[in-house]
């Protein structure tokens, strides 16, 4: 654990972007500690769209595929045939792609194998 543990008290006084960046940070966390070929794992590109981050980072276990959006307006991106579906984050799918909200994010893993 990178912070000691929140009580009823600290957690009841978070506002809802803390209350909401809290619950990334856990869900990042679950999915690390579950896919352990990340610690050896190797950045392979990183681009941008309209001002949002993409990166990949691929190892032994597999490939996924970030997207970050600092921007205030949703960033569209095309489907990625390999990795289609967002498994965290706030991405939401439509038949023309993956739009990531303002300030959004989401990780798509490699269904290719």
């Amino acid at each position: 654990a990178l912070r000691p543990p929140l009580s009823q008290n600290d957690l009841h006084q978070l506002d809802d972007a803390a209350r909401d960046l809290l619950t990334s940070v856990q869900q990042l966390g679950t999915f690390r500690h579950a896919n352990t070929w990340l610690t050896s794992a190797e950045l392979d590109d990183i681009t941008t769209q309209h001002g949002a981050l993409t990166y990949i980072v691929t190892g032994d276990g597999g490939s996924i595929r970030v997207r970050i959006n600092p921007t205030t307006q949703t960033v569209l991106f095309p489907t990625d045939e390999h990795r289609p579906e967002p498994v965290l984050g706030t991405a939401t799918t439509h038949d023309t792609g993956v739009g990531i909200p303002p300030h959004g994010w989401a990780v798509h893993w490699n269904v290719s194998g």
